[in-house]
């Protein structure tokens, strides 16, 4: 095939070929796996079975979500996060929060600076009327 050094490959999709169904799962670090962990678990309570999905994927933490629809345990999981959630103190002795750090003072109010937003995406359409403290 042609002067072989590359190797032709199709780029036409057929990933979901033969799936009906697909769960894809998005990133979003620890606060999205308890959102969408209460997200799905309340789809599953409204009778929708997200793990009947013919394929799951996910990214990230999506993909943490994504090993524990498939192996069932959804339910298993939100218990937890519940348990955990009503217990704040536990948490904070756990987990204590480190230092916090404010960004760089070209980032504070980013959006006042640059009304167009991030990469010149046309804006979020979000304001903040009533404005942020000052840090003291």
């Amino acid at each position: 095939m042609g002067d072989g050094l590359a190797w032709p490959i199709s780029f036409e999709a057929r990933y979901g070929a033969g799936h009906d169904r697909t769960l894809v799962l998005g990133g979003g670090g620890v606060v999205f796996v308890a959102w969408l962990t209460g997200y799905l678990g309340e789809l599953s309570h409204l009778g929708v079975d997200v793990a009947a999905a013919d394929r799951i994927v996910g990214t990230s933490a999506g993909s943490l979500l994504a090993g524990v629809v498939a192996a069932g345990h959804l339910n298993r999981v939100g218990r937890v996060l519940r348990l955990l959630a009503g217990r704040p103190a536990l948490i904070s002795r756990l987990a204590p929060a480190g230092e916090f750090y404010y960004a760089e003072p070209y980032h504070q109010q980013y959006l006042e600076a640059n009304p167009n937003g991030y990469c010149g995406l046309g804006g979020t359409g979000v304001s903040c009327p009533v404005g942020l403290a000052e840090a003291g």
